[in-house]
């Protein structure tokens, strides 16, 4: 029976870690009408591309608020490896 409770204890804890979400940093202006954001993948996100997704709709709803049409500046994106998470960066405009 204790044997049955850990590995119950053990599946919970690995489902918690595969779920966590990609997270972003706030969208800062750094000058001459641009702004960044980046992000890193949860563990269950291996690609930075699919990070960078995330960032491009962070960005475009930031601008639309603004009332304005979202433009990628520059973007850099690094996939997952076996001790670093998936991660991205984008420069952005709303002109």
């Amino acid at each position: 029976m204790r044997k049955l409770i850990a590995a119950a204890g053990v599946a919970a804890l690995l489902a918690g870690c595969l779920s966590m979400p990609t997270t972003t940093t706030d969208v800062n202006a750094i000058g001459g009408g641009i702004y960044m954001v980046g992000g890193t993948g949860g563990t269950a996100v291996w690609s930075g591309n699919e990070v960078k997704s995330g960032l491009i709709k962070t960005g475009t709803n930031h601008c639309q608020k603004l009332g304005k049409e979202f433009l990628l500046v520059s973007d850099a994106a690094d996939d997952a490896s076996t001790y670093k998470a998936a991660s991205s960066e984008i420069k952005f405009r709303c002109n």
